[in-house]
């Protein structure tokens, strides 16, 4: 998942976390989960900021007790040592979901930019999703100035690796017009239609910090800032 600076990726991905956590439903979407357990890693927030947002969310969310014991937060991890310790959380106790944010804290290589280290990054992780069967997500940026062009792939901070080696990218943007809603843009799934990677899925947060589909679609094109530059992705 990738974003510019304060597009609430991680109010996002916390929220997706919480509905694994519970078995709910997220932005519409089923959870097909069997565990009801996620872990999240996060280098940007600490467990001040992180236990005043989940207490936010809550006033929504409403999730129970055991909820609450199926969703965990690890903020104490460094390059050198997430993929063991990942591996071994899953091998005590399978989860579902693991969300690392952000993607540049957790990276052990030198370049973001070199697609050959990007690729060596990412697989341990892989391995690690297919044997415990659960889903990765790194939450990471977009470019600079990125806002003026579409939402595309090739918007990812990085390497074309970033987006390359993943089977999903979602690009989460501000919409151009009204600074409360936001758009989830699917640029890149492998196993799902053309239709639903030309047009946004809109959503909007409330007080609480927690986001609900408006049920609005918008063509990537209408996204972007600098609509002369919105054909970019298009082509």
């Amino acid at each position: 998942v990738v974003g510019g600076s304060d597009t609430g990726k991680s109010s996002l991905l916390r929220q997706m976390a919480m509905c694994v956590a519970t078995g709910r439903d997220f932005l519409g979407w089923k959870y097909q989960g069997e565990h009801h357990r996620a872990i999240y890693f996060s280098s940007e927030d600490d467990r001040t900021i992180t236990a005043r947002a989940i207490k936010r969310y809550n006033r929504t969310m409403q999730l129970g007790a055991q909820a609450a014991q199926n969703l965990r937060f690890e903020f104490d991890f460094n390059p050198d040592n997430i993929v063991e310790r990942l591996a071994a959380m899953l091998k005590e106790q399978p989860a579902d979901l693991v969300i690392i944010d952000a993607l540049g804290d957790a990276f052990n290589g030198k370049n973001l930019n070199d697609n050959t280290e990007v690729r060596k990054f990412y697989a341990p992780f892989k391995a690690i999703a297919k044997e415990a069967n659960c889903l990765i997500v790194f939450n990471h940026h977009t470019g600079k100035r990125t806002t003026a062009y579409a939402p595309d792939k090739d918007n990812s901070l990085g390497s074309q690796a970033i987006e390359a080696a993943p089977r999903l990218a979602i690009e989460l943007r501000e919409d151009p017009n009204d600074t409360d809603v936001k758009h989830v843009c699917i640029v890149k799934a492998n196993y799902l239609p053309t239709d639903y990677k030309r047009q946004s899925y809109a959503v909007k947060m409330d007080a609480n910090l927690v986001f609900a589909p408006t049920g609005q679609r918008t063509d990537f094109a209408e996204l972007a800032k600098d609509k002369k530059q919105a054909k970019k992705s298009a082509n």
